[in-house]
């Protein structure tokens, strides 16, 4: 909503009409919307996310014409981008290696914990040292001082182990550790992420959230049970199935081959 209060302000539910939500549309795609935006978010709106703004109005519209705060002539007419198509949701090995390799900086530092956690793009931008123990070996990506928001959200934050990969690169910050009580220095990661993707001729996987199903996705295909994803990740089983299981099918087809007796 805060886009929405952002562009419309004071306007009334029957003002927005289509030629009003193509120029929202239009204002969110080139970063015109200058809304009170969390710590590292960025203006500029993707087709998905416009799409579900809009439909959010649309439904806080239907509540209130359901309870009678408002009348059907009251009603907004939105128009909302089209769906935007399935995105490929990992990398190959060999793709995360060249991403990686040639990632530098804070960035080539952020796609490494990024990826061996399994963690959303904002739990690793707000990551603090004090959630960090190098000497037990794990990370609480829930936060001492977080929001009771975060602490019932969906999108849970678990105690991640520390992969023996991960920690050389933990290691290596905590000694440069600067000012800041944040591991990785403050900057638009997803911004950066965008730019190194489309940079390497993969612009349809610019998006950071996908280093987090490319960990999935190995781990899977590796044979990791699903139960142990799922704790890493911070899902249910079930959401990792529906999400992520698809990935791994070939591999799986090619484990159970391997040892199936013939019937011949």
């Amino acid at each position: 909503m805060r886009n929405l209060n952002a562009y419309f302000k004071s306007s009334l539910l029957r003002e927005v009409d289509v030629p009003a939500c193509v120029a929202y549309v239009e204002a969110r795609r080139t970063g015109q919307v200058k809304a009170v935006l969390r710590k590292h978010s960025t203006r500029i709106g993707a087709d998905g996310t416009i799409r579900r703004e809009l439909n959010v109005l649309g439904t806080a519209a239907r509540f209130t014409l359901k309870r009678r705060f408002i009348k059907p002539e009251d009603m907004p007419s939105l128009e909302v981008p089209a769906e935007p198509p399935g995105r490929i949701h990992h990398l190959t090995r060999d793709e995360l290696k060249r991403v990686f390799k040639s990632a530098t900086g804070s960035l080539r530092d952020f796609i490494s914990i990024a990826y061996y956690t399994g963690a959303r793009r904002a739990a690793v931008e707000g990551l603090r040292w004090d959630q960090v123990d190098l000497e037990h070996g794990h990370i609480n990506f829930l936060p001492a001082d977080a929001t009771p928001l975060q602490r019932k959200s969906r999108k849970r934050r678990p105690i991640v182990p520390i992969d023996p990969q991960l920690r050389p690169t933990l290691e290596r910050l905590r000694i440069r550790k600067n000012d800041w009580d944040f591991v990785l220095p403050p900057i638009v990661y997803a911004d950066a992420f965008r730019r190194h993707m489309t940079a390497l001729g993969m612009p349809g996987k610019r998006y950071p959230h996908i280093l987090r199903h490319t960990r999935a996705t190995h781990l899977l295909q590796d044979g990791i049970s699903i139960y142990n994803v799922a704790r890493l990740l911070g899902d249910n089983p079930m959401t990792v199935e529906r999400v992520y299981g698809h990935h791994s099918s070939e591999f799986l087809g090619a484990a159970i081959g391997d040892k199936s007796p013939s019937l011949g």
